[in-house]
């Protein structure tokens, strides 16, 4: 039920405003809900005792459990329990096999009743819980899902090849692009830039008409914003045309771009030391594959600014081992290349 909202009901001759009926109704509603969810969580605590519940109450000076007889209980009386403690006495009725045990909390301990020795057993027993040291500590940062981004960006060692070092790879990346037009100016991200060229890339067909058609075409259509439009380099996108990667992928019995694909890998990838058994499940999408005779031939397009080729290679050759090994599941029989196509330098790489 959707009640809105409700004001108070203003007089200002008389200087005087009260609750409004809408209002009246919205607070018994909230007050319903709210009960609703505390009989929810007191259902759930109470229903997990297997031989015996052990409930610890306060209740003020004076004050004793009591019970109150099913067959004269009310919603009313569900409404106006203030606390679990008043749940469990509307629920507690004869049927239950009930033991109370008043505790009395003193305040004025003196130093002589308070303080005894602990034997032997006892201070070894508090040790052994002080000193507790939970034996699967490396599965609590564990993800049970991840995507392929993050364990490329991990600091991690995933490739069962690998050493586990850690690569700085700053130079191989900028975190902005700059780029001005006559009529259009406006700082672009990079992790745009390269969104805005793998959607261009994306949509490319081999039909002989131009990058600059295609793109034309992409924005009338509405597959690239004003932004994306803009910002899209076509002879970058005219030179991967006359590329021998294009003209295979022109030629290729079928191919697929932006596949996505969802893979279970064992823990032990992530760290030796993981047993097997245990899986992180893992997803990515592959930029573009084609199938050509018997291989299946991976291609990931990258946007980075970089000074050495052989830095890129090393940046994304764990994220390019998953996508071959989500491709290896599929096609078991076919042999996978992998290539790099780098839109800043207009080449290729072959791991």
């Amino acid at each position: 039920m959707k009640t809105g909202i409700s004001l108070n009901v203003t007089d200002p001759n008389l200087r005087i405003k009260y609750r409004s009926p809408m209002q009246s109704i919205i607070s018994h509603i909230s007050a319903v809900k709210s009960a609703s969810e505390d009989m929810r969580l007191f259902y759930v605590a109470a229903t997990r005792a297997r031989e015996s519940l052990y409930a610890v109450c306060s209740f003020k000076e004076g004050k004793e459990f009591t019970t109150h007889p099913f067959d004269k209980l009310s919603s009313y009386d569900i409404l106006l329990a203030d606390s679990f403690t008043s749940l469990l006495e509307l629920s507690a009725g004869d049927a239950w096999n009930r033991v109370n045990e008043r505790v009395e909390i003193k305040t004025d301990l003196n130093e002589e009743s308070s303080l005894r020795m602990l034997s032997f057993k006892e201070n070894e027993d508090i040790n052994k819980r002080l000193d507790f040291v939970y034996p699967y500590e490396k599965f609590r940062l564990l993800p049970n899902k991840a995507s392929v981004s993050y364990l490329k960006s991990s600091d991690i060692n995933l490739l069962p090849e690998g050493d586990g070092s850690i690569h700085s790879l700053g130079e191989a990346s900028v975190s902005s692009v700059k780029l001005r037009k006559i009529s259009y100016k406006k700082e672009i991200t990079g992790a745009f830039f390269g969104t805005a060229h793998h959607k261009m890339l994306e949509h490319l067909t081999f039909d002989g008409r131009s990058a600059s058609e295609q793109k034309e075409e992409l924005y009338k259509r509405g597959i690239l914003s004003e932004d994306e439009y803009h910002i899209i380099d076509d002879n970058k996108i005219a030179v991967f045309f006359k590329s021998g990667i294009a003209q295979r992928i022109a030629n290729a019995e079928f191919i697929r771009r932006e596949a996505p694909f969802v893979i279970n890998i064992g823990a032990n990838e992530i760290d030796p030391l993981l047993p097997e058994t245990e899986t992180i499940c893992v997803q990515g999408i592959i930029d573009c594959y084609f199938k050509e005779g018997k291989s299946i031939v991976l291609l990931d397009y990258k946007t980075d600014f970089y000074t050495n080729p052989s830095k890129i290679s090393e940046k994304y050759s764990k994220q390019l081992y998953y996508y071959e090994k989500a491709l290896s599941l599929k096609y078991p029989n076919f042999t996978i290349e992998k290539y790099i196509y780098l839109l800043h330098g207009n080449e290729i790489l072959k791991l």
